[in-house]
């Protein structure tokens, strides 16, 4: 089984984070790297590499999921009288 792995540039970054609703210091924390990182791979001065490419898909991917409620407590039930 072979692994496709799609290439992600700066300007495909910057797009796929703004889609997100991501700021690139949230993308950078998620993704373990400085927020100075993400901008200069937005700008084309540093390659992204494929393995961070796949990171910042997945990243991606799961910013588009709704996020979940937190749970509230659920009230004490009182026992039945009858």
């Amino acid at each position: 089984m072979q692994c496709i792995v799609r290439p992600v540039d700066g300007k495909a970054l910057r797009n796929l984070r703004r889609e997100c609703g991501l700021t690139q210091a949230t993308l950078a924390q998620r993704l373990g790297v400085h927020w100075n990182t993400v901008a200069r791979w937005e700008r084309d001065e540093v390659p992204i590499r494929p393995a961070m490419g796949q990171l910042i898909l997945l990243v991606a991917k799961q910013g588009k999921q709704p996020t979940q409620r937190k749970r509230t407590k659920q009230p004490k039930r009182t026992k039945r009288r009858g």
